[in-house]
């Protein structure tokens, strides 16, 4: 049995996949709690650059970050 099969058994998922959702999450808090750059924000949840924040952000949400923003101030 590897060590893959075990955390995805253990979380429900595959690890990629559970790093995502955290991100994700940590994404929607700081849209909700600050006024970040999108450059800022992809540093913060080590992705490469602004450009793959924005459409990892699609991909994940369905909506572009900017829109989430507007969408979900405080």
């Amino acid at each position: 049995m590897s060590a893959h099969y075990d955390l995805s058994h253990v979380m429900g998922s595959v690890p990629t996949v559970h790093i995502s959702e955290l991100r994700l999450k940590e994404a929607k808090h700081v849209f909700k709690s600050t006024e970040w750059s999108m450059s800022d924000i992809s540093e913060e949840l080590r992705l490469e650059n602004s450009s793959s924040f924005t459409g990892w952000f699609v991909n994940w949400e369905g909506i572009s970050p900017q829109k989430y923003r507007i969408f979900n101030k405080r």
